[in-house]
C-alpha cells in the first residue's frame, strides 16, 4: 500500500481562510444577500413615498348586501373640479381599500346586479367629502350605498 497517495477528496476548511470564489454555493450566498439588499432599500424607498398617505377602506353595498367586483373610481378635488386619481375593484362581501395622498376625494362606484331575479341591473353609487390629511393614518368603515340607475 503506498501511503504517499495523495486523497482525491478536497481538505476540509475550517473558518475563513481566503476568497470564497470557487468555492461550491458561494454564489448562491452573494445572490441572496444582494437580493435582500435590493428588497431592503426598495422598502425604504417605498414608505418615504408614502409619507403621509392614508387608506381608505369601507364596503360597497346594496340594501346592507355587499357588491363583489364593483368598480371604484377614485376622484381628487382640483381647482373646483374632480380628477381621477385611482381605480380599484371590490373584493369578498363589497369591501375595499385604497391608498391615497392627502386631499379632498370622491369615491364612485358602479356594478351590475347579481342574482337571478334582478340579474344585469346596473348600480351606481358615490361618496363626498373624504378629507385626508397631511399626517396619513386610515379613514375606514366608508360605505358606498348603491342604487339601480335609471
Amino acid at each position: 500500500m503506498d501511503l504517499h497517495r495523495r486523497s482525491r477528496r478536497a481538505p476540509l476548511h475550517s473558518g475563513f481562510d481566503g476568497p470564497t470564489e470557487g468555492r461550491p454555493g458561494s454564489r448562491r450566498v452573494t445572490a441572496l444577500w444582494l437580493s435582500i439588499l435590493a428588497a431592503s432599500l426598495l422598502c425604504v424607498s417605498c414608505s418615504s413615498d408614502l409619507q403621509g398617505h392614508a387608506t381608505v377602506s369601507g364596503k360597497v353595498a346594496y340594501r346592507g348586501m355587499g357588491i363583489e367586483e364593483a368598480a371604484i373610481t377614485v376622484f381628487r378635488g382640483k381647482d373646483g373640479g374632480w380628477v381621477e386619481a385611482a381605480r380599484a375593484k371590490s373584493g369578498y362581501h363589497g369591501s375595499f381599500a385604497v391608498r391615497l395622498g392627502p386631499g379632498r376625494y370622491r369615491l364612485a362606484a358602479r356594478a351590475v346586479l347579481p342574482g337571478p331575479e334582478r340579474a344585469g341591473t346596473e348600480l351606481l353609487g358615490s361618496v363626498e367629502g373624504i378629507e385626508i390629511p397631511g399626517g396619513g393614518g386610515r379613514v375606514d368603515r366608508v360605505v358606498i350605498e348603491m342604487k339601480p340607475s335609471l
